[in-house]
């Protein structure tokens, strides 16, 4: 039972990490979006920030999808299939 909770926990804490990555993603994507959107409507260059916002999303995109492919490799390891 303890290994179980244990197990439990540290596919929680990687699930909870996987979503506040991707969703720390999706912030960046629009930062860039309104990025372009300034940069355009007041005709300066940023392509530097938008290169560096662009990074930093595919980043957390890349590690927020290792941690979500860790939790599941992590839930089939201890999948039990067939009576117990």
């Amino acid at each position: 039972m303890r290994g179980q909770l244990q197990t439990l926990s540290r596919r929680a804490k990687l699930i909870s990490r996987a979503i506040a990555l991707c969703t720390i993603t999706a912030l960046l994507v629009c930062a860039v979006i309104a990025t372009l959107f300034l940069g355009a409507f007041a005709r300066f260059d940023v392509s530097v920030p938008v290169a560096l916002l662009f990074v930093a999303a595919m980043i957390a995109l890349f590690v927020g999808l290792l941690a979500f492919l860790r939790e599941i490799f992590l839930a089939t390891a201890n999948l039990r299939i067939g009576p117990s």
